[in-house]
This record gives structure tokens, sequence and C-alpha cells, in this order.
């Protein structure tokens, strides 16, 4: 029998092939098949059989596929207009009834003669609905004033039928061959020598034996293969299926698959073997990368379209994942029939160090980095590093998100929920968060009498727009809650105007002459005067030179405590920056002790404290200075100038070492993952830091730009972004570029 009984079915798929040889030209073989799929409230039953007979110069072939299911789609947009939201929802059922059958008859005259035919019938039964409503609402009631319902439905048969004639003849003359081959089939894979394959039905793939039409193997599948694919490296046959599972073979074992595993969630349409990996394609974007020598899955790629672009993520098996910021709210996590979006894990769960190794894309240098910066990262929002970042090690939070409106035209909302921990451990604090901003700082609201189970009940002011509030709880082990959201939009009657506050800190003329600069103070001064055209109301404020002590710059949190929720506020920084051995990064302000900088200096703590836990959430820290970008976990902060320039044009005070040049590009990708892969999602005061260079890298200044080069490029990046918008704002995460 085949398989041996030693096989081990898997899943909720049965496969019987039973084959007896009379004698090398007379067999037959059956091949029985069954699969249940079940998707929810829907599920699919098929049913499969084959059979084949040859007896001497007669071939007969047959199968036949049943296939009975549905699949239900829920849908809901919201679409916000000036004085309107629509909310859609939408049902699509679908249902199919499949039956395809095969019979072929193939009669070997003589050698050189072979006659035959096909016959393929095929009968289709499909019917669906869909049901659509709009509830209109008004922004200035909050009340549907309209809905409008739509119902279609669509029944259809679209069944064929087909025959095939086939003759052979084979002419020999004088040892060459003239042959009129039969037409060749669009499913055949032919390769040089004995291995040449067809897949003639959807559950069968046939091995033939070298120039003849007669099988050396067959190798079945319970579910419709639509693609296949032969490494003679590694002697597997793979194929892939309409629901994503990819089937694989030891051409020199049974007819069953030696693995069947679930790669994707779609059709696979085309499957490409390159050296030890196979990519396999599937009709949703998705490429699922499969090891031929580890026999495992390694992880997948899927493209995601956002704003008309094509955006990558990335996840592996253990749901590591990786992808682009601002794809974050097009995945989600399921638990226990709940969804949770990926913001929920990424602290923990965002690990393109893990993606990239697994997927074998980088060297081990790079990935080192990549995990140095995702520590950097963790150290700086106060978390510690888990690997079982899935699993439930705190809270959990009970909150009725159902019964929340989708729409308010009042700013003020109350915000009601309770966090319980199982465990007995007692809640300490509370993480909440307005479109990605702490409440009462990035340390969170402190529980002043701990205890197990905590109820929170107060008003929180909106932004106007949407807004994102997110919940987190932590127990006194430092165990925390799976996030949770709701998204909610503040619609005034009257739309307020924009306002930006920017404050500019610069720094040329030092009370140590011999640490001038030329153009910091400058700096900040041509922003104050560029960033006046972006707003309605612009409010700057410029420290300058003597005016810049370490006292009057920490002053300036007494002014940014006086903004509001929607206000825009800009912070930025222009002088020399400093590395310090046990404090870090240090901005020099004007009274600054270049011998002991950590008596005036200004560190970074102290400059992501002046917008902590500040009434305005929209935030953004420039830093021209050097050495002012993050410094990844156990790597150093010396660097080399770039060849050609001169140490008087930068922003730093140091001595410099050489590197060498691998340890530098390491370290640079470093810099640049934490600004690309973390950057928008940083778990501190909310504001959005960009920098003049790496804690490894310099800050130049030069005639050629009459400006600082990071803000003589910035000034020009303010005119191209907008320029380029199409709704002429601009998104920080393109001024980072």
């Amino acid at each position: 029998t085949t398989p041996p009984a030693k096989y081990d079915a898997a899943g909720g798929s049965g496969l019987i092939n039973i084959k007896l040889k009379k004698a090398q030209g007379d067999s037959w073989s059956l091949a029985l098949g069954s699969s249940h799929l079940r998707r929810y409230d829907e599920g699919e039953t098929a049913f499969t059989s084959n059979f084949m007979y040859s007896k001497n110069k007669l071939s007969l072939s047959s199968s036949l596929n049943y296939r009975d299911g549905g699949e239900t789609f829920n849908y809901q947009d919201y679409n916000s207009f000036p004085n309107e939201l629509w909310d859609t929802k939408q049902v699509f059922n679908r249902g199919y009834k499949r039956i395809n059958g095969v019979f072929g008859l193939q009669y070997i005259a003589t050698p050189n003669w072979t006659l035959g035919f096909q016959y393929i019938a095929n009968f289709n039964k499909t019917n669906s609905n869909r049901n659509t409503r709009s509830s209109v609402y008004n922004h200035h009631t909050d009340v549907a004033f309209n809905d409008i319902i739509s119902f279609t439905t669509a029944d259809q048969k679209p069944d064929f039928n087909s025959i095939n004639l086939f003759n052979e003849f084979k002419l020999d003359t004088v040892k060459g061959l003239i042959a009129l081959p039969k037409l060749k089939k669009q499913t055949a894979l032919k390769l040089p020598g004995e291995y040449n394959f067809d897949l003639p039905e959807f559950n069968s793939i046939d091995w033939k034996l070298p120039n003849s039409t007669k099988n050396k193997k067959q190798f079945f599948s319970a579910q419709s293969m639509h693609s296949f694919v032969f490494s003679k490296q590694h002697q597997l046959l793979l194929a892939g299926t309409a629901e994503g599972i990819l089937h694989i073979w030891d051409v020199n074992g049974s007819s069953s698959p030696v693995q069947s595993i679930q790669v994707t969630n779609n059709q696979v349409s085309k499957i490409v073997v390159k050296g030890d990996k196979a990519y396999v394609f599937s009709v949703s974007s998705n490429i699922a990368v499969y090891s031929l020598k580890e026999k495992k899955l390694l992880g997948n790629l899927q493209y995601i379209e956002k704003e008309g672009e094509q955006r990558l993520a990335m996840y592996t098996p253990d749901k590591y994942f990786n992808l682009d910021p601002e794809a974050m709210d097009a995945l989600h996590f399921t638990k226990q029939g709940n969804v949770f979006p990926l913001s929920s894990y990424e602290l923990q769960g965002n690990r393109p160090d893990k993606v990239f190794k697994a997927l074998g894309f980088s060297d081990a240098g790079y990935i080192e980095t990549l995990n140095k910066s995702w520590q950097t990262r963790l150290k700086r929002v106060g978390v510690k590093p888990s690997e079982a970042f899935l699993e439930s090690r705190g809270p959990e939070i009970k909150w009725n998100r159902d019964e929340l409106p989708v729409i308010l035209k009042e700013k003020n909302m109350k915000l009601q929920f309770s966090a319980i921990d199982s465990t007995h451990a007692s809640i300490t604090k509370l993480l909440i968060r307005i479109n990605g901003v702490p409440l009462k700082g990035r340390e969170g609201i402190s529980i002043k009498m701990p205890d197990d189970t905590i109820h929170f009940n107060e008003s929180i002011n909106l932004n106007q727009g949407k807004n994102i509030i997110s919940v987190i709880a932590i127990n006194k082990n430092g165990g925390e809650s799976v996030e949770q959201t709701h998204e909610i939009y503040y619609l005034p009657e009257q739309k307020q105007k924009s306002k930006i506050v920017y404050i500019g800190v610069g720094v040329s003329q030092y009370k140590d002459a011999t640490k001038n600069l030329v153009y910091a103070a400058k700096d900040v001064n041509d922003i104050a005067a560029r960033i006046k055209n972006y707003a309605d109301t612009v409010e700057a404020h410029t420290i300058t030179d003597a005016n810049a002590t370490k006292l009057q710059v920490l002053r300036i949190k007494e002014l940014l405590k006086k903004t509001g929720e929607d206000d825009v506020v800009i912070l930025s920084f222009s002088g020399h920056g400093m590395i310090d051995t046990t404090a870090g990064f240090l901005f020099a302000p004007h009274d600054m002790n270049f011998n002991a900088p950590t008596q005036n200096g200004l560190s970074m703590t102290m400059i992501e404290d002046l917008l902590d836990d500040i009434p305005a959430r929209k935030r953004l820290l420039l830093m021209d200075a050097c050495h002012s970008g993050e410094q990844l976990e156990g790597l150093s902060a010396n660097a080399t100038l770039p060849e050609g320039v001169k140490e008087v044009g930068t922003r730093g005070n140091e001595t410099l070492k050489k590197k060498a040049d691998k340890e530098k590009e390491n370290e640079r990708k470093g810099y640049m993952a934490m600004k690309e892969l973390f950057g928008d999602f940083s778990r501190g005061n909310g504001a959005f830091m960009i920098s003049a260079a790496a804690s490894n890298e310099f800050a130049l200044e030069s005639k050629q730009w009459n400006n600082g080069v990071f803000t003589a490029s910035f000034l020009e990046a303010l005119y191209e972004v907008k320029d380029k918008s199409a709704d002429k704002t601009i998104k920080v995460r393109e001024l980072r570029k």
C-alpha cells in the first residue's frame, strides 16, 4: 500500500492509495481523498477520486472531484466629509457547488503510433448576495439622518464540456526522427533527462518515464493544485493549492506528501526555487519563503497598498514582524476571537533582527546591530526584553468599547475602564495614550493605592479629527496588559485654526570664545522666519548666544505648558554636541564648561523633559549638533570625519579615533534602523525627533550652504515635501528622508 502504514496523517484530509501490479505493463491504482476547511461560520467540503488502469497497450484514466462550500466577508468603512460622516457596513456571502471530471483513453497501436481521446466536464453553481447599509451622520448633531440600504444577488452556472482527440505518428528514417507530437499541456514541467512532470488533473502530478507517455509515479493531493516546481538538487517536488497550502514530496519516496504546510491564506500562483530556498507567490501579493534544506517555512513578505504606494511587511512563523511603520494599521493579531492591532505588540514583536535572520537577508554583523537597536529602544522606554511577547503576563483591561460613540462634537470625553490582575499582583501604573502621546508624561499614571483591581473614570480632552486612544495596565512585576485601542472622531461645529509654536535655541557665541560657531544662531532664526508660512497662527521664539544659558533653556517648559492639545510644537537646537562617557549626549548652551561638560551641559533627558507632559500632542524635536542621534547599546561613539572635511567645520569637540570601514557601516545602519524601523513608535514622550548625526557622527556647517548642513536641508525639505503632498500637509516621515 501507498502510503505505508507508518504514514502519520495530519489535518482534516484523508488519502487512500491502493496500487496492485500483475506485471510491469499491467497495473491499476485508485486514490480517494476528502477534506474539510472551516472558515468561522462557513466551510468547504471536498471529495476527490482518481482511477488509473493499464493493460498491455490500453491505458484508461479518470478523476472526479466535488467541492461544496461558502464564505462570508464583513466590511466596515468610515468616510469623513466636511459636514457628514458615512458609516458603511457590508456583508458579502457566497456559496458554491463544483463538480469536475476527466475521462481519458489511450491506445498504443504500434511503437510509433499512439491514439486516444479525453473528455473534460466542469459543472459549477455559484450564488452570492451583498447587503450594504450606509448610515450618514451629521457632524454638528451626531445624529444619523439618513440610511442607504442596498441588496444584490447573483446566480452563476459557468459549465463547460470538451472532447480532445489526438494521434501521434513517429517516422524513423535512417535513425533520424520525424514526429508529429501531441499538443503540450500548459501544466507540463519538462526537464532534461528523466525528470518530466505533468499536472493533468488538479489533484495529482504525473512523473513520466523518459521518452514515454507512461507514468513512473504519481503524487496525490486532497486539495486542488495550481502550480508546482521540482528541485533536482534536493530531489523535492513542491506544489501549491488554492487554499495556500504547500505540499512537498520526496520523489524517491511515497506518493503522499512528506510535508503539507500552510504558507499563505490565498491561492498559490507560482513557485520559484533559488538555491536552498523556494519562493511561493500567492494571488494576494504574499510571498512565502520556504527552506528546502531545513524543510520549514522561514517567513512571509506581504505587499500592502497604502495611500497609492506599496508598503512591505515581513513576518516569521513565530509571529515576529517588521514592516513599514505607515502600514502598521493594515495588519492585526487575533486571540480568542478578539482582534488586536499590531501596535499592541510593537515594542516586543517588531524585531527586524529576528525577521532578517530567519529570512537570511543580512549578514551577522548587521543582524547584531539591529538587535542592539532594539535593546537600545527598550532601555530608553524602560521596558524589559521578552521573547514571549504574545503570552499574557500582566493585567487584563475591561473596557466596553462597543458603547462608545464614533464621533463627538464636544472636546471632552469621559474615559471609563477597569484593570484586573488574575495573579493578584498589584497594578501600579497606567499608560494612556492619545495618538501615541502619553497622558501625564512618559512615566504614565501612577496608582496612588495599588491593588489587583482598579477602576479608571476621568475626563480627557480629544484632538480635532481622529483620535486613537490606547490603554495599558502594568503590575508591580512589570507585566503589561495587552494594549486596548479605540478610534473616535472629534468634529467641532467650527473647525479650529492651525497653530505652530516654534522655539529655537542656537548658540554661535560661547562663553569660551575658542568654541564659537558661525551659523548656529542664524539657523534657528532662519527656521523661525520660514515656519511662519505653514499655519494660520505661528508663535516663534528664539533663544540665541548669551541668552541661551542652561537656566534660560530649561525655562522653555513654562512656555510649552501654555500650549493647546491641537498645537504643533517644534523645538530645535543648533550648536555644539558632545559625548560624555557617563552622561551620554550633551548639548552645549552658552555657559558650557567644555572641561567639565556635565556641569552646564543639557543632557538628552533634560531636552526630552521639556516636551514631556505638555498639552500639545504634536511635537517635533530638531537637533543640529554632533552625536545628537541615538547611541546603540554596546556600540561606541567614536567617529571619523568624512574625507576632505576639516574638524573646524564640525559642531563637536573631541579627539577622533579611526574605525574599520565595516564597523562604521554597521553602526550607521543601526542608526538608520532606529530612525526608519522604530522611529514612529517610540513609547517616550510622543515626540518625533530628527537629528543631524548619529551618536558616532558629526554635524557640519559651511559657507556653501550659509547654514548648518542639517538646517539647510530641513529648510529645503519644507518646500519640497509640501509641494509633493496631495493635501499640502507635511509628514514628519517625509521630512526624515
